[in-house]
């Protein structure tokens, strides 16, 4: 019936309805009704069964409960009553009707209503919760109950979105208990794909995936959410199992596991840090003892660890010892190959297992210099380069990466999938997903099908996936990609071979040097701008040449230029950049440039720790200190040069800051160091730690005592330079360097220092260098070996307090430490009794300078330079 004769039926009706009473009203709309349902014209008698509840709300009179409850029984199951008006007869009955009254006919109206295969409107849930409320019924249970006659009346088939989605959470938790209810909600059919799409989550939520068998995945949830679906095959478990199984540790498509062979530093979320509480015996039985070792031997040498004593009660667990000898074998062997990255990954652990203590035989060190320019000659990866597929600056981001012969796979966790064929881009498919930490990632079939794998349960699961979603594949395929294939870099004669095993990509040149380590999974963690993954070894055949003379100049390197380029990475990162102009000018690719600058630095890293090895297998005092006292050097060597150029104040430019930041945290505080290494309180690995750090200071010009060397602390005074990290200057008596944020390190050849000069900034404080010079270090430190602690002196403190005119607290932690040491004895302890004056802790450290006297010796037979101490603190609180 089109529109006109619509409104014809109505204005019949209504002209008929014109010349009655009142009261006869509701009959007359309701005949009418009754005529149009029986006419197949629902709208009509839709509005009908309206027409008369409007006639009764403008004559509140004619209202009858009893009768319209007999009204809405009969029009309500045949479809005739609007959503509207069916909620406002429900208000009508809590208003007018006890409650326990109303929520009855509530039910009664529906269970009429779904017996007729009619669900009346989605909000019945809302409403079920009022009337539940006012009768005192708990909310989840009458939700509950309606989802189960729901269910029972069999009309969940014809019920729209907006029931379905109203009712999920009660129909899940209905049939999760009720295996009944749970088989009709697999019967119940749907009418269309976005009512399918929420029936499959409801069942997901109701623990239906343990009912069904593969076929049902297949015909029934196919083109399904993929979260829902990974639910769903969660709770199938073993019925999805096949005996068609992933081939079992295959190492082209490795799983992602705790691993940190590629590793060489500290640096990392390690999944274990053992201690001195730590049951080996156990650790030593499980399954990834050589990964935890790995990480274990790495941590040896943390400052908060005693490594000695924690690496004997590991290796008193027989299996640790076993496994431990076996991978010392390995970096051993690893030590004599002239190759960067093993040399690097193999120092980085002999070094601390050597300084707590384990011997390892027969070792030899290979020559860094040889090793850098035989790892360029043989090739590094960022010679060859994936097409630009994603361009994004990203933090940190999850990425899949599977070959199967011929393609590549690459899904971004946020982003999209992008699949590659000989190199090229062939597909940008738009599939939305989350990784599980079951999941393998996304590859492309032969048949051209983009597919989703995963391990689950150790049992290889594979599903197809489209933009609608994934199915679960019938034949359970699973990608091919060989472990170990060949590159011919640009310029090579001969291919390298690249493989993959045990989480590692190994990058082998034509000579058998290993040029590359690479930390490799199906699953990688992306970070940086235009971050690519690391590909699969079958794949590197199809990676482009990012810079083919650049890759020629590298095959032709010679080792005069692998030694400047090393010398120049002694100095730092910055410098080794600044010699590729002149060592290699042909690289003009930015990334290689990096690249090779990193390779140089990472052989400059060989050199300190083959150093620092080397010192510790001889027993040269320094050993644990070798690569500061490299780079003191090297700073040295900076400022030096910097002092001599023409008289400033000037900006030179920029620097390599070659010490690590934690240098300034001791700088100026050797004394202190000293004293605490003296007293008998003092923990024997601190005591060691302390002298070992004085020996290596001493060994510098930073420890020499001179006073040729100050810190500064910078603040602004005007709208000058915006200083930046590393920045040199020269300075009006010497030079400085910018080492952190409003912090610099200044020399002065002459030990003289006057304003830096440098404009828009004031120096706010300094620390002097203090104590030092290697003849006193030496001689206190073989005074502590030859006889042993120092026996304190509570007297030291008061004559310091007198002479200071300073609280006793404040002269106690000047002689014995800021905070009362543990062990202590009493006389010591009851010095710290008392209320103490705010003071700067680099007040404290400055005084503690002065405490040493001139001849170390006299400390043992009780003499501090208590006068000296004394002094110093007058002049820093007369300034």
């Amino acid at each position: 019936m089109n529109l006109q004769e619509t409104a014809i039926e109505k204005s019949k009706v209504t002209r008929a309805a014109r010349p009655l009473p009142a009261p006869g009203l509701p009959p007359h709309f309701e005949r009418a009704c009754r005529d149009f349902l029986a006419a197949g014209e629902a709208e009509l008698a839709a509005w009908a069964f309206g027409e008369a509840r409007r006639a009764e709300e403008n004559h509140p009179a004619l209202r009858d409960m009893e009768r319209l409850h007999d009204t809405y029984l009969e029009f309500v199951p045949a479809g005739a009553v609007a959503p509207t008006v069916l909620r406002a007869h429900i208000g009508l009955m809590a208003e007018h009707l006890s409650p326990d009254i109303a929520l009855d006919r509530f039910h009664e109206i529906l269970e009429k209503a779904f017996a007729a295969g009619v669900v009346p409107y989605a909000r019945m849930f809302t409403d079920l919760r009022t009337l539940a409320k006012a009768a005192g019924v708990r909310k989840r249970d009458a939700e509950n109950g309606l989802a189960a006659r729901l269910l029972r009346a069999g009309a969940l088939s014809a019920a729209p979105y907006t029931v379905w989605n109203a009712a999920g959470p009660a129909l899940a938790r209905v049939a999760a208990k009720d295996d009944d209810l749970l088989k009709l909600l697999l019967a119940a059919d749907t009418a269309t794909e976005k009512v399918r799409q929420i029936r499959l989550s409801v069942l997901a939520d109701a623990g239906a995936g343990a009912h069904v068998d593969r076929k049902w995945f297949r015909t029934v949830a196919y083109d399904c959410d993929q979260d829902v679906l990974m639910a769903l095959a969660d709770q199938a478990g073993s019925r999805l199992k096949r005996r068609k199984r992933f081939p079992p540790g295959d190492p082209a498509i490795p799983v992602t596991v705790p691993d940190y062979s590629a590793a060489d530093t500290r640096d990392r979320d390690a999944p274990l840090f053992w201690n001195l509480d730590t049951d080996f015996g156990k650790a030593a039985t499980e399954a990834d003892l050589p990964e935890k070792l790995d990480a274990f031997v790495l941590d040896l040498d943390a400052i908060d660890k005693d490594g000695p004593a924690l690496l004997r009660r590991a290796l008193s667990a027989p299996g640790i010892r076993r496994v431990l000898n076996g991978l010392a074998a390995g970096w051993a062997a690893e030590a004599a190959t002239e190759s960067v990255p093993d040399l690097r990954h193999a120092l980085a652990r002999l070094l601390p297992l050597v300084q707590s203590g384990f011997t390892v035989p027969d070792l030899e060190i290979a020559d860094p210099r040889t090793a850098l320019l035989r790892t360029l000659r043989g090739g590094i990866p960022a010679e060859l380069a994936l097409p630009r597929l994603h361009g994004r600056n990203c933090w940190k981001e999850e990425t899949t990466v599977l070959q199967n012969g011929d393609h590549l796979a690459i899904a971004w966790r946020y982003a999209d999938v992008a699949v590659l064929s000989r190199g090229e881009v062939l597909d940008r498919p738009d599939i939305g997903f989350r990784l599980r930490e079951d999941d393998i990632g996304f590859w492309y079939g032969d048949d051209g099908t983009l597919y989703r794998g995963r391990l689950h349960d150790g049992e290889w699961q594979n599903f197809r996936a489209t933009e609608r979603g994934l199915t679960l594949d019938p034949d359970n395929r699973f990608p091919s990609a060989p472990a170990t294939a060949e590159v011919t870099f640009p310029g090579a004669r001969e291919p390298s071979t690249v493989g993959c095993a045990g989480g590692v990509l190994t990058l082998t040149a034509p000579d058998g040097t290993v040029t590359a380590r690479l930390p490799f999974s199906s699953r990688q963690l992306l970070s940086g701008f235009a971050a690519v993954p690391v590909v699969p070894p079958g794949w590197w055949k199809w990676l482009s040449p990012v810079d083919p003379d650049g890759s020629a100049a590298l095959r032709a390197l010679g080792a005069d230029q692998a030694d400047a380029l090393l010398d120049a990475a002694l100095t730092g990162p910055r410098a080794a950049a600044e010699a590729l102009t002149t060592v290699l000018p042909e690289l003009t690719s930015a990334e290689l440039r990096t690249a090779v600058a990193e390779t140089a630095c990472a052989a400059a890293d060989c050199v300190r720790l083959s150093a620092a090895l080397r010192a510790v297998l001889e027993d040269r005092p320094v050993a644990r200190s070798v690569p500061f006292v490299s780079a003191a050097g090297r700073l040295t060597r900076i400022l030096e040069e910097a002092a001599g150029l023409p008289a400033g104040p000037y900006l030179i430019g920029e620097a390599d800051r070659p010490v690590p930041n934690w240098t300034w945290h001791t700088f100026g505080t050797l004394g202190a160091r000293a004293l605490r290494a003296l007293w008998p309180w003092t923990e024997e690995r601190h005591r060691v730690r302390a002298v070992e750090s004085l020996r290596g200071w001493a060994a510098t010009p930073l420890g020499d005592g001179s006073g040729r060397w100050r810190l500064l602390r910078l603040d602004r005074a005007g709208q000058g330079h915006e200083l930046g990290l590393h920045e040199l200057w020269r300075t009006t008596n010497g030079a400085l360097l910018i080492v952190r944020p409003y912090e610099a390190v200044e020399y002065a050849p002459g030990a003289r220092f006057g304003p830096p000069g440098l404009d828009g900034w004031a120096v706010r404080d300094e620390t002097a260098q203090g104590w030092g010079g290697a003849a006193g270090i030496d001689a206190l430190t073989r005074l502590l070996t030859e006889r042993g602690p120092v026996r304190p002196d509570p007297s030291w403190a008061h004559e310091l307090a007198e002479r200071a005119g300073i609280p006793l607290p404040n002269a106690a932690a000047i002689c014995f430490g800021s905070h009362c040491p543990e062990g202590a004895p009493g006389p010591i302890r009851a010095l710290y009794d008392g209320e103490a004056a705010p003071v700067d802790f680099r007040v404290e450290d400055a005084a503690r300078e002065h405490l040493i006297p001139a001849d170390p010796a006299a400390i043992w037979t009780g003499r501090l330079d208590i006068e000296g101490a004394a002094r110093r603190l007058e002049d820093l609180v007369s300034r």
